[in-house]
C-alpha cells in the first residue's frame, strides 16, 4: 500500500513475495483478505505490521506445525498485549485474557472486511495457544487522532443502516463509555496512561456515532 520505509527491503531479504495493491477507500483489511487468499501454505497467521509475536508463542506455533496435525483444530485464538504510546494497557477498554482468532487453517476461514478491523471466522473446532503477541498501537496522540478520523469515516458510513442514533444517544455516549472503561473495567489501575486511554477511546466511539448521525442527516 505504498510503504515509504525499509519494509519492502526487509521482506525481500527473507524471501517474501511482494504484492503492491491499493484497495478502495484505503481499507487495508481488503488487502489482508487478498493476501490470505494468495497464501499457499496450510496455515495462515494474521499479523499486522505493528504486532510482534513473543518467543513463547513463536515456539508454540513452530512445534504445532512440526507435530502430527490430525485435523481436529481449524483455528487458534492468540492472547495479546496492547501498548499505547509505548506503555502496556492492562485494563479499561482492554480486558484480561484479551485474544483474537489469528492462526487459521487454509480454506476454513471467512472474512468480511466491510469495515476496518473485522474479525476472522472459522468453520470448525477452535483452540487457544498460551503465548502472547504484542500490539504496539499508536505512538502519539497525533497518530491516534489521524487514524480515528480515517477509521470512523469508513465505519460510520457502513453503520447507518445498523444502528439508530439520536441526540440523547450522542450526549450520553462519551460519559457512558468513559465510565465503563475507567471505572467498571478498572482503567484507573493503569495510572495516567489508563486515564488517557479511556478518554481517547471514549472519544473515538463518540466521533463514530456523530459521523453516523451526520451520514443519516445527509441522506434525508
Amino acid at each position: 500500500m505504498g510503504s515509504t520505509d525499509d519494509t519492502l527491503l526487509v521482506a525481500k531479504k527473507y524471501g517474501a513475495k511482494i504484492i503492491k495493491r491499493f484497495p478502495r477507500e484505503g481499507n487495508f483489511d481488503l488487502n489482508r483478505k487478498y493476501g490470505m487468499k494468495m497464501a499457499k501454505s496450510d496455515w495462515i497467521l494474521k499479523l499486522d505490521s505493528d504486532e510482534v509475536l513473543e518467543n513463547e508463542l513463536i515456539n508454540e506455533i513452530i512445534n504445532f506445525l512440526k507435530s502430527e496435525d490430525d485435523g481436529s483444530v481449524d483455528g487458534f485464538y492468540l492472547y495479546n498485549k496492547f501498548y499505547l504510546f509505548g506503555k502496556q494497557i492492562k485494563h479499561g477498554f482492554i480486558q484480561r485474557g484479551s485474544n483474537e482468532l489469528r492462526l487459521v487453517r487454509k480454506n476454513c476461514w471467512k472474512y468480511n472486511p466491510y469495515r476496518y478491523h473485522q474479525q476472522l471466522v472459522v468453520d470448525g473446532k477452535k483452540a487457544y495457544l498460551s503465548g502472547y503477541y504484542c500490539h504496539y498501537n499508536y505512538t502519539n496522540v497525533s497518530e491516534f487522532i489521524f487514524k480515528t478520523n480515517k477509521y470512523t469515516e469508513l465505519d460510520a458510513s457502513k453503520l447507518t443502516s445498523l444502528i439508530k442514533i439520536n441526540i440523547v444517544y450522542i450526549v450520553l455516549s462519551f460519559p457512558k463509555s468513559f465510565f465503563k472503561f475507567y471505572v467498571i473495567q478498572l482503567g484507573f489501575l493503569d495510572g495516567m496512561i489508563g486515564l488517557v486511554s479511556c478518554f481517547l477511546y471514549a472519544l473515538y466511539y463518540l466521533i463514530e456515532k456523530i459521523k453516523v448521525r451526520e451520514y443519516v442527516l445527509n441522506k434525508t
